[in-house]
């Protein structure tokens, strides 16, 4: 089965958002599922890997 997650917040950053989601992403591809994962690029010069679409992220108005 094919999923996609698609998340604001990932591991480096430490908080349970970003934990759970990369639990569920390793849960997932460990049971062989295929996995796309859109998520926010962390810095300019990170690099997508396999099967990681990174997108530019939006402030949030306070």
């Amino acid at each position: 089965m094919h999923h996609a997650i698609v998340t604001e917040t990932w591991p480096p950053e430490i908080n349970g958002v970003a934990l759970t989601v990369r639990a569920l992403e390793r849960g997932l591809r460990a049971r062989s599922h295929d996995v796309s994962l859109v998520r926010s690029r962390q810095s300019p010069a990170q690099a997508e890997q396999a099967g990681e679409t990174l997108v530019r992220g939006a402030g949030l108005p306070r």
